[in-house]
């Protein structure tokens, strides 16, 4: 299993998403926790590399598992709810930075935990602490909702 983090960064009722020129969906930026890194580090190292930002705060909101990839490899998303210190800009890795509005129908192609944490945000959570790992053995998938502070 591969841990990742990723910033849930909202502007009203819009979330930040980043794409990269090899792949064919958006997601939230974020990245692999390298070994020994404590996941703040991560999360600001992430930031930094992918938007060219500073992380002000960031607060622990949940956890997403995925199934495993074609590789066989489960990744274990941690996000964060997060504050930037400026505007986010493409850096690095990251050929497109953009800000989904979850008021509206979603058009934009989505990773599969971007498209959990947006569909969240979008039925109204604020601020909400969930688990949900997918298991396509049993063919569908379970989540758990926790409401947070």
């Amino acid at each position: 299993m591969r841990v990742r983090v990723a910033a849930l960064v909202l502007n009203e009722h819009m979330l930040l998403v980043v794409k990269q020129p090899s792949r064919d969906c958006f997601q939230l930026p974020g990245g692999e926790v390298e070994f020994g890194e404590l996941l703040e580090e991560a999360l600001k190292r992430e930031i930094k590399e992918e938007v060219n930002c500073v992380v002000n705060s960031a607060r622990f909101d949940g956890v997403f598992v995925s199934d495993p990839d074609e590789e066989g490899i489960r990744h274990c998303t941690l996000a964060y709810l997060t504050e930037l210190n400026e505007e986010p800009k493409p850096k690095g890795e990251i050929a497109e930075v953009a800000w989904l509005n979850l008021d509206k129908p979603i058009e934009l192609k989505l990773s599969g935990s971007t498209q959990f944490f947006a569909s969240q945000f979008a039925r109204g959570f604020k601020a909400v602490s969930w688990v949900r790992e997918t298991r396509k053995n049993e063919g569908m998938p379970h989540e758990k909702i926790i409401h947070g502070d």
